[in-house]
C-alpha cells in the first residue's frame, strides 16, 4: 500500500437560478391556496477545495480520508423568502460547508478486512421560500460512524457486513409551525441501520 494525496479545487458561476416561490395568486385548481410558479433568476457562485489522502500506518492498517470545503452564496437578489426579505448573499441550500470522511481499515487475515469510518457533515441551511418557515432554517452538524467486514470465502465468493450510524445519531426535526417560531433541521435522518451482502464473481 503506497501514500497518496490528492487536492482539486472547482470554481462554478451559473445563472438563470431555478426557484418556486408563491404568485400572489389563489391556484385556480385550490383557490384556498397560493399560486407557486418556478422561475429562472439570480446567479449561485460555488466554490471550494476537495482534499484525499491514504497513509499506510503498518503492513496491515492503512488510514484514509477525504475532506470537501464549500462557499456557495446566492447572488442577484431576485429570490426572496417568506416574508419577503432578499436571500442575496445567502448560502446555497442543503449545501454544507464542511464534510470530511475518516476511514480505518485492519486487514488481519488476508482474506479477512475490516473498516471503522467517521462521516462528518457540517451545518447547512434552508433559505427558499418554500422551506415551509418565514425565513431561515439550518440544520446543525453532525457526526456519524459505520463499522464493516468483508471475508473472502473463497476466490469467487465474499460475504460482507455493515453496521451503519452505529450510535443512531439522528438530527431531530424542527416540527414547529411556520409561525410558531420554525427555523430548524428539515431532513428526516436514517437511524442505526444493518447491511449484509454476498458476491459472487466468474
Amino acid at each position: 500500500m503506497a501514500r497518496s494525496f490528492g487536492l482539486t479545487l472547482f470554481n462554478n458561476d451559473f445563472e438563470n437560478k431555478v426557484v418556486s416561490y408563491d404568485s400572489g395568486q389563489a391556484d385556480p385548481g385550490n383557490p384556498a391556496r397560493p399560486l407557486y410558479v418556478y422561475d429562472n433568476i439570480d446567479e449561485v457562485r460555488i466554490r471550494g477545495v476537495e482534499l484525499s489522502a491514504a497513509l499506510p500506518l503498518h503492513a496491515d492498517w492503512l488510514l484514509s480520508g477525504n475532506y470537501t470545503y464549500t462557499d456557495s452564496e446566492r447572488r442577484g437578489g431576485g429570490e426572496p423568502a417568506f416574508d419577503g426579505s432578499s436571500l442575496d448573499g445567502q448560502p446555497l441550500d442543503k449545501t454544507p460547508e464542511h464534510m470530511a470522511h475518516l476511514r480505518l481499515e485492519w486487514n488481519p487475515l488476508a482474506q479477512l478486512s475490516t473498516y471503522i469510518r467517521a462521516n462528518y457533515e457540517g451545518r447547512q441551511y434552508y433559505t427558499g421560500f418554500r422551506n415551509g418557515a418565514v425565513s431561515s432554517r439550518e440544520r446543525s452538524a453532525s457526526t456519524t460512524v459505520d463499522l464493516g467486514a468483508t471475508y473472502r470465502v473463497t476466490e469467487d465468493v465474499s460475504l460482507s457486513a455493515a453496521v451503519l450510524n452505529l450510535s443512531d445519531r439522528i438530527v431531530a426535526v424542527d416540527e414547529r409551525g411556520r409561525f410558531d417560531g420554525l427555523d430548524g433541521n428539515w431532513m428526516v435522518d436514517e437511524g442505526r441501520r444493518y447491511w449484509v451482502s454476498a458476491t459472487l464473481s466468474f
